[in-house]
């Protein structure tokens, strides 16, 4: 009988010691995933997570315009590195204002249909793999090099159109003068140059399409300013330190015992 009594408490001691064990392992393993789904996160906007991938994608996307993608990324040449710190820290704000920008379109009802998105991703794809050989894997390897997969590129492409529609109605009332465009062909207008007619005959000539750039040069000049505007009136809703990056530093100092790598390393200001 007290043996009978002794295996059962035993019995008791070894499953109470089991559902300790899983609960502990159950916490842990939680705990872990959640740190390490913010591996990837660049910055936290208003609750929403800003990855990586979408700060290379808009980076990638100004090195395009200022044709810096042929330079060495490994050149210590100081002109290359302050040409990759200027195109940095564009990306930065670009894709900290168009999230602002999302959420202020969502906000205001804007959305994206799913034929929209579509047809980005297509025009998107055609961009990039326009004069290839193998544009299958040429679209692939940009995806890669961006840390992208076509869920998240359509993601973003979705953010986008949200974005340049918040941008629109915040452009909308923007117009140009006669006199604006006069000012902007004077200072521009060698871009519109035809061999053997004079400036007014050029400005005549071409006023519409000449006011149209006008405009736009306006409406760019107006959301430059509103953009840096919209981070600062929001930065104590951007964080750009998250849960991992805190687990690293404590990791590198506390087990390591070695310098905390930059990626780490946050500078809220």
């Amino acid at each position: 009988m007290k043996e009978e009594k002794a295996k059962k408490k035993k019995s008791k001691r070894l499953t109470l010691a089991i559902i300790i064990v899983l609960i502990f392992v159950i916490v842990f393993s939680g705990l872990f995933f959640y740190i390490w789904s913010y591996k990837n996160v660049y910055a936290i906007v208003r609750g929403t997570k800003i990855y990586y991938s979408q700060l290379y994608y808009e980076a990638v996307k100004q090195a395009e315009k200022v044709n810096f993608l042929g330079y060495d990324p490994l050149s210590s040449d100081p002109k290359v590195e302050n040409a990759r710190r200027m195109i940095m820290d564009y990306a930065e704000d670009r894709v900290l204002s168009e999230r602002l920008y999302y959420l202020m379109g969502v906000k205001d009802g804007f959305s994206a249909s799913d034929n929209e998105i579509e047809t980005a991703f297509e025009n998107y794809k055609n961009d990039i793999t326009k004069g290839s050989t193998d544009p299958e894997k040429d679209f692939k390897d940009d995806l890669k090099a961006k840390g992208l997969t076509e869920q998240g590129l359509r993601g973003i492409l979705k953010n986008e159109i949200i974005a340049s529609r918040e941008k629109d109605k915040l452009t909308e009332n923007i117009n140009v003068s006669e006199s604006d465009v006069r000012e902007y062909f004077n200072d521009w207008g060698s871009g519109y140059g035809v061999n053997g007619k004079n400036n007014e005959q050029i400005y005549k000539e071409k006023y519409e399409t000449i006011k149209q750039d006008a405009l736009y040069m306006e409406k760019s000049d107006y959301l430059d300013a509103y953009s840096k505007k919209l981070i600062a009136d929001n930065a104590k809703y951007i964080s750009m330190d998250n849960v991992y990056k805190r687990f690293m530093r404590w990791y590198y100092q506390a087990f390591l015992d070695l310098p905390v790598p930059d990626q780490y390393l946050v500078d809220n200001t």
